[in-house]
C-alpha cells in the first residue's frame, strides 16, 4: 500500500502547514458570513486538537503478520480504541507510537456489530491519551479532524490530518463524513473540535470522501461490559466454522478495492466465472472497500445462497452471480496448520511448500522511486534473511522492482516454501540474500 504524504514536514512547521489545510474550510465558512475572528479562534482549536491528539494515535500491527491498522490511546493507564475488524481474532497486538516506542496490547473486546474494539496496553505506565467524546452530541456539518497511519506507520512524519465536516451523525450506526481515508487508517481516531475523539475509522465508503466511523458511544456506553472482556456481537473472525459459507476466493485490500488474489480452482466463484486479480465492486448491489466488509456480507449468507457480484477487469464491468460453497469443502475443515496428526507422525517442515501465498514478513513504502522497508516482523522470511528497516529493494529474482505493487505482484506469483533472491541496498551498498517464503495469513472467503 502506497503511503499518502498528507503532511510529511518537521514538528515545527505543522502550525503553518495548519493553516493551509484549513484554508478550504475557512473560504467556506467566510462565504457564509462567518467573521476572520471566527476563522481564526477556529484554527487555533485545530491546532490544540491535533496538539493532544499526535502522541496518542498510534499505528496497531497484527504480531504474526503484516496486517496493520491505527487506534488511539484514551486513558492514562493505556486503554486503547481501534475498529474490530483491525484485531479480528487476534488476542494481542503490537503498537507503535509517533516516537517510535513499541507495546504490546491485550484484546479485550469488542462491539462487533459497531466495528469498535478495545485493548489494555501489557506494561504498566502513564501514556498520552485523549478523553473520549460524546458522539450522540455530534450534528450534520460538524467540522471534525481524522487521524490515522495510512500506509502503516512512518518514522518521518506524525500520524497525517484531514480535517471534514460530518454527513450523518451515526447516533444508530455509523458516523459517515467526507474526512479522506486510506488503507492502514482503519481504527484510527476522528476527533471534535475539542480534541475529544468521537469515532473510529470503520470503513471506506462509495468514494474516498464518504467515509464510515464508528461512534465512540458504541464503546463508552458498554464500557464496564467490554473491560470485563465481554463481546457485544457475534465475531466473524472467531472461529473456524466448516460449514460456514464461502465464494472460494482469497482476497487482499489494494487502494481502496477489493482484489481477487486467488480464485480456488473449482470453487463457486471458479465455476461462476471469476479469475484472478479482479476487482470486487460491489456484493448484493453494496459497494465493498475492504475485504473485511466483503467477508461479513458474505457471513450474513449460507451454503446454497446466491450473491449477485459486480466485478472490474480490466477496462470492463462485468456481472456475476455466486452460489455460496462450503468452507470445509473448499478450504478444509480445520483452520490451516492446525490439522490433527496422529501419533508418530513426523512433523511438518517448517517451509514445506503450500498452496499458500507466499509471505516476506515485511513493510514497505514507495521513498524517492524505490521500495524501503520500514519494518521487519520477527521470526519471518525476511527477518531471517537479516533485511532490515531502511534498506531498499531494487530486485526479486533478478526483476526489476520500482513500486510497492511491482512487489506485491511478485510475491503473489510465490507460494509458501518457494525460494526467491533479494537484491537490496544498505548503506550504498547493495546485496543479495536467498530466502524461503513462508506463510501469509489467509483471507479467503
Amino acid at each position: 500500500m502506497k503511503t499518502v504524504e498528507y503532511m510529511r514536514v518537521p514538528m515545527n512547521t505543522r502550525p503553518r502547514c495548519l493553516v493551509l489545510a484549513l484554508l478550504p474550510f475557512l473560504i467556506h465558512l467566510s462565504s457564509y458570513g462567518t467573521g476572520i475572528q471566527d476563522m481564526k479562534a477556529m484554527e487555533k482549536k485545530v491546532q490544540s486538537a491535533v496538539k493532544r491528539a499526535v502522541p496518542a494515535t498510534v499505528s496497531v500491527l497484527a504480531q504474526n503478520f503484516a496486517g496493520s491498522g491505527s487506534g488511539v490511546v484514551v486513558s492514562e493507564d493505556g486503554y486503547v480504541l481501534t475498529a474490530a475488524h483491525v484485531v479480528g481474532n487476534a488476542s494481542a497486538m503490537d503498537l507503535l507510537f509517533p516516537d517510535g516506542s513499541r507495546k504490546t496490547a491485550q484484546v479485550l473486546s469488542a462491539n462487533f456489530p459497531r466495528d469498535i474494539a478495545l485493548m489494555k496496553i501489557n506494561e504498566e505506565g502513564v501514556y498520552p491519551f485523549v478523553e473520549i467524546g460524546d458522539s450522540k452530541q455530534l450534528k450534520i456539518t460538524d467540522i471534525v479532524i481524522a487521524m490515522g497511519h495510512p500506509g502503516g506507520f512512518d518514522a518521518r512524519r506524525s500520524p497525517p490530518i484531514r480535517i471534514g465536516r460530518v454527513y450523518m451523525p451515526g447516533e444508530k450506526r455509523f458516523i459517515i463524513t467526507d474526512c479522506t481515508l486510506v488503507g492502514g487508517d482503519s481504527g484510527g481516531p476522528l476527533f471534535n473540535l475539542a480534541g475529544e475523539v468521537i469515532g473510529i475509522h470503520s470503513s471506506i465508503g462509495g468514494s474516498l470522501a464518504s467515509n464510515n466511523h464508528a461512534p465512540t458511544h458504541a464503546a463508552k456506553d458498554h464500557w464496564e461490559d467490554m473491560k470485563a472482556g465481554r463481546n457485544l456481537g457475534n465475531n466473524p473472525f472467531a472461529t473456524w466454522d466448516p460449514d460456514g459459507p464461502v465464494i472460494g476466493v482469497e482476497l487482499r485490500n489494494e487502494d481502496g478495492h477489493v482484489v481477487a488474489t486467488r480464485v480456488r480452482p473449482d470453487s463457486p466463484a471458479d465455476k461462476a466465472g471469476l479469475e484472478d486479480e479482479d476487482i470486487i465492486l460491489k456484493i448484493n448491489n453494496r459497494t465493498v472497500s475492504e475485504f473485511e466488509g466483503f467477508i461479513r456480507q458474505i457471513n450474513a449468507k449460507k451454503p446454497g445462497q446466491k450473491v449477485a457480484l459486480k466485478v472490474r477487469r480490466g477496462e470492463e464491468t462485468l456481472d456475476f452471480s455466486v452460489r455460496l460453497g462450503r468452507r470445509g469443502d473448499i478450504f478444509g475443515n480445520t483452520p490451516p496448520g492446525r490439522e490433527r496428526q496422529s501419533p508418530g507422525t513426523p512433523r511438518r517442515p517448517e517451509f514445506e511448500p503450500s498452496d499458500k501465498p507466499g509471505f516476506l514478513g515485511a513493510l514497505f513504502i514507495d521513498e524517492e522511486g524505490q521500495v524501503t522497508v520500514t519494518e521487519v516482523i520477527e521470526g519471518t522470511a525476511a527477518d531471517q534473511a537479516g533485511l532490515k528497516p531502511g534498506d531498499k529493494i531494487w530486485k526479486v529474482d533478478g526483476r526489476l522492482i520500482g513500486t510497492v505493487d511491482d512487489l506485491r505482484r511478485s510475491m503473489d506469483a510465490h507460494r509458501a516454501g518457494d525460494k526467491v533472491s533479494v537484491e537490496y541496498e544498505r548503506d550504498n551498498k547493495r546485496e543479495e540474500v536467498d530466502l524461503v517464503l513462508g506463510e501469509r495469513p489467509d483471507a479467503g472467503r
